[in-house]
């Protein structure tokens, strides 16, 4: 968004909850029809990136936004996950801290360095209570 532009996030004008583009009072969709819900989005500090999670028949996925390209993409690590939580951007809009829960083994958080895509397990999980 540009300035006097504003990201809003309504079911006002669909069916579905999605990303609108406020200016002079006029809402404008923004990115694609998705036909889900967008359950939230984050803007970077420096408002570079978007990240925003959209649910899919009860499944959330996140989805990360390059500001300047307009290009998105997947958040790598993510593919197998049935629940994916954005977390913070870091001040300098070099990493997002995100987490994803699997059916098949705990909550995994991860940080990913937003230039190389390259993702890294933050915390190792450790429930060994559970046999995974």
């Amino acid at each position: 968004a540009k300035k006097d532009e504003y990201f809003v996030l309504t079911n006002k004008l669909s069916d579905y909850r999605r990303i609108y583009i406020l200016k002079n009072g006029k809402l404008a969709p923004w990115g694609p029809d998705l036909q889900s819900d967008v359950s939230g989005f984050s803007l970077s500090h420096k408002r570079n990136f978007l990240v925003y999670s959209v649910n899919k028949q009860g499944y959330s996925q996140l989805k990360l936004v390059d500001l300047k390209t307009k290009k998105t993409t997947d958040l790598p690590g993510l593919k197998e996950a049935q629940q994916s939580y954005a977390g913070a951007f870091s001040i300098n809009d070099l990493y997002l801290s995100h987490a994803a829960e699997f059916h098949n083994a705990p909550r995994k958080n991860f940080v990913i360095n937003l230039n190389t895509k390259k993702i890294q397990e933050w915390v190792i999980t450790s429930t060994p209570e559970i046999d995974t």
